[in-house]
């Protein structure tokens, strides 16, 4: 636990990718074989059910220590963490007992059906471990614990670890599904099935506000960008598997593509778009889907999911990367020529091809395919990450709201204020519509932080309610209908813009114009 939580301290500093891999690395090269698989299950975000809630944390610290709550909650004020105020106010071991990582994870499962049990495996425990490592023990205990690092970092250390290739490592992470706890002996494994069939790593497009009618266009593929999550359909000997591009293995969640007519040992580039009516939905409508723990037949019924195909990376096991845009495309019409059943399965199209005389007509209608930009690419060029595809953006929208809540950070951030929650107008009343980042001078970041302890309304833990008359100025590249959202609405791509010192309530934008702006 002692080097598990020192490693977690030290990838909460700043560093390079390349830092955080030697970290990790270093880290699992010397743990045993039960630490290092519950290490990688805490560190890749998978869940860990909860053994108790934070309010029966505190209350079960309060009474154990005969603790004052008057002080408890100063002692939250000034961490801002109601966990770090427990493992601080805790009385220090007298001397800190080093416990394996793995030993108090399985002493966790042994207790978890004894509520007798639970609590004096909890007091046990603060009474062994130092300062640090009990923080991250209650962080874990109450499920609250998050990864600091990605999973590419990651996949990247561990690669080193096991001495195998990065895609090999990266495509057995990503399958093993284990949940308690991911088994890294099954990661030294051939790939799976020995298909030879991995995910290719993706173009990325890059922004580039170019003038549209500066350029001649005749040697290009230009088409919208969808509003969908982008992904890679591979088929092998076993079937079909879909990966997103944050490399989820996601098949499962689309099983209205268990019967598509593909070669084997084919991989697409494209996009999933849900459709309803016609009209193409904004992408959270599919990454609801992904986040499903199971998919029913409403959910099939509710949307129509369809895999746009926009590349082809290997066609019936012939790798085609290395060929130019256009050749490739001549693979992919063939392909799709010779499928039978294409019902879930369309192939983009050059829109320079279709009934639009100007790339500037093509830009005037991508905002009724629920797109905010182009995708341009050289039919010239060669599917690698080297390769450079062009984005062209509409410009972000500004705005501004006023400042109702504000978020304490933890840790070494407990003093700063990290989310800011704005409101707009809507009558005579302010209603929350979204949360940014504050990107503030170290002048202004003190003002608002004692603007914000001066007109302080209520505290919801970490979270401070305040007299609203801050006017912070945004942008956002869109709105999208939401019903998870109080307002209804959620803004894409929020960003702290300025504090706006000289503008009033009157200057806040209002819901009603938010909902007209909802493509």
């Amino acid at each position: 636990m002692e080097k598990f939580a020192r490693l977690i301290d030290e990838l909460g500093v700043p560093s390079s990718q390349e830092d955080q891999i030697q970290k990790v690395h270093a880290y699992l090269s010397h743990c045993d074989e039960e630490s290092l698989n519950w290490s990688v299950h805490l560190l890749r975000g998978h869940p860990f059910k909860r053994l108790c809630s934070k309010k029966e944390l505190v209350t079960l610290f309060i009474n154990h220590i005969e603790f004052s709550e008057h002080i408890f909650e100063q002692c939250i004020d000034a961490t801002g963490d109601i966990l770090e105020a427990i493992s601080l106010s805790y009385p220090k071991p007298g001397k800190a007992i080093s416990i394996e990582l793995a030993v108090i994870l399985k002493e966790v499962e042994l207790v978890r059906s004894n509520k007798e049990e639970i609590d004096h495996f909890i007091i046990s425990s603060w009474q062994k471990l130092a300062l640090t490592q009990r923080y991250y023990f209650n962080k874990i205990i109450t499920s609250t614990f998050r990864s600091p690092v990605s999973s590419s970092v990651l996949c990247a250390a561990l690669a080193q670890y096991l001495n195998q290739p990065l895609d090999a490592t990266t495509y057995n992470f990503h399958y093993v599904q284990d949940k308690t706890p991911l088994r890294v002996s099954k990661l030294r494994s051939e790939i799976k099935d020995k298909h030879n069939v991995l995910p290719i790593p993706i173009i990325e497009p890059v922004e580039n506000n170019l003038d549209l009618n500066s350029t001649t266009w005749e040697n290009h593929f230009i088409s919208y960008q969808w509003n969908g999550v982008r992904c890679q359909l591979l088929t092998h000997d076993n079937g079909h598997e879909i990966w997103s591009r944050r490399l989820e293995l996601i098949t499962d969640k689309f099983p209205e593509f268990n019967h598509i007519s593909l070669p084997k040992n084919t991989i697409l580039d494209g996009v999933i778009i849900a459709i309803s009516n016609g009209k193409i939905l904004p992408k959270s409508e599919v990454r609801k889907r992904i986040d499903r723990k199971r998919i029913t037949k409403k959910d099939l019924e509710k949307l129509t999911m369809s895999f746009l195909a926009f590349d082809i990376m290997r066609s019936a096991g012939q790798d085609v990367t290395g060929l130019t845009l256009e050749e490739r495309l001549v693979f992919l019409q063939n392909l799709f020529a010779e499928m039978s059943n294409t019902d879930r399965l369309q192939l983009a199209e050059n829109l320079l091809d279709s009934e639009f005389l100007t790339i500037q007509e093509i830009w005037e209608s991508a905002k009724t395919m629920n797109s905010r930009a182009l995708i341009i690419k050289a039919k010239n060029d060669a599917y690698n990450t080297a390769t450079h595809w062009i984005k062209y953006s509409a410009k972000a929208q500004t705005t501004c709201g006023v400042l109702l809540y504000a978020r304490r950070g933890e840790g070494y951030r407990s003093n700063e204020f990290v989310e800011l929650t704005l409101g707009a107008r809507q009558g005579s009343n302010l209603i929350p519509f979204t949360k940014v980042i504050p990107n503030l001078e170290e002048e202004e970041r003190l003002a608002i932080r004692a603007f914000i302890r001066e007109n302080l309304i209520e505290r919801f833990g970490p979270v401070y309610s305040v007299r609203a008359s801050i006017i912070i100025k945004i942008s956002f590249d869109g709105v999208e209908p939401s019903r998870r959202h109080k307002c209804g609405l959620k803004l894409k791509n929020p960003l702290f813009l300025s504090w706006e010192k000289d503008k009033s309530q009157e200057d806040v934008i209002s819901l009603e114009e938010l909902m007209n702006e909802i493509g």
